[in-house]
């Protein structure tokens, strides 16, 4: 349970560093 839940945390902070990196090469 706790690892499943680790593995979901990192799942979302590696999509959310993804996106963020796409939204700063997107902005002028």
């Amino acid at each position: 349970m706790i690892v499943l839940f680790h593995l979901e945390c990192q799942y979302l902070y590696i999509s959310n560093s993804v996106l963020a990196e796409r939204l700063f090469i997107f902005t002028p």
